[in-house]
Parts: C-alpha cells; structure tokens; sequence
C-alpha cells in the first residue's frame, strides 16, 4: 500500500484528503533516542507527529483526517529512488562529452587529453553532432 501525501484534486478518482493519521505500523523513525513509533501524522504531504499517542497525533491536525489502518506494515523514510544505472552513470563520467564542440575545438580536447595518457590508450567521447562540423 502506497498513500499519496500531495494535494490531490481528485482527478483521478481519488479522495482530495490531504490530512492523515496512519496507525497500527512499524515506524521507523531514524531517531536514535526514539527508533520507533507506531502512529504518524500528516498534512499537505508534511509530517505532524511522530510517535504511540493517537490523541496527540490527532491534536497536530487541524481538520478532520483520514485514518489509515497499517495493518502492522512497515513505514520507512526517505527512501527515494532516483533510478540511475550506476555502472552507465559512471561510464558516461569518464567519457568527454562534445556536446555544442565545433569540429575544431572537439580535436582540440580531444589532443589535451590524449597528451595527458599513454600512448595509444583509447578516449572515449559522447554527444558530438557532426552537422555542426564545417567541411568535414
């Protein structure tokens, strides 16, 4: 289960509820003195309270808000996945990229750095565009 915090204005069929109290989890708080919690509050996509008082959660909301049984699932934060492919992310940062380079001026890197390695060791280059590369 998955619960959209950001205002949602009901286009897609959903509640335009923006007030929660998600109760009855696993609440990993990532505070050393408090590791975890079993009530969480929130409104607008922000979190209100953090802890094992229901009353309390329910004192941080000025609204009415839905109450979300977790059923004893896990919450955990922040854990975003920005999706990159560390192997080609790191590919791409040892390649030169040419991108806007004339024709000139891409030979010009690209003798920099051959100057800077061993003899006949390859150099990789990305993003050039040859229809900017004058009488070539």
């Amino acid at each position: 289960m998955i619960h959209k915090l950001q205002n949602n204005h009901g286009l897609d069929g959903r509640s335009t509820q923006t007030e929660f109290i998600f109760k009855g989890g696993r609440i990993f708080t990532m505070d050393a003195a408090k590791p975890r919690a079993t009530i969480m509050g929130c409104q607008g996509g922000r979190l209100t309270y953090v802890g094992d008082d229901f009353r309390e959660a329910l004192a941080t909301l000025p609204g009415d808000p839905e109450v979300v049984d977790l059923k004893g699932r896990h919450v955990i934060p922040g854990l975003f996945d920005s999706h990159a492919h560390v192997l080609h992310e790191g590919l791409r940062l040892s390649q030169l990229d040419l991108t806007g380079y004339s024709y000139e001026d891409a030979l010009e890197v690209v003798a920099d750095v051959a100057s800077h390695r061993p003899k006949g060791a390859w150099i990789h280059g990305r993003r050039w565009d040859q229809n900017i590369w004058s009488g070539v």
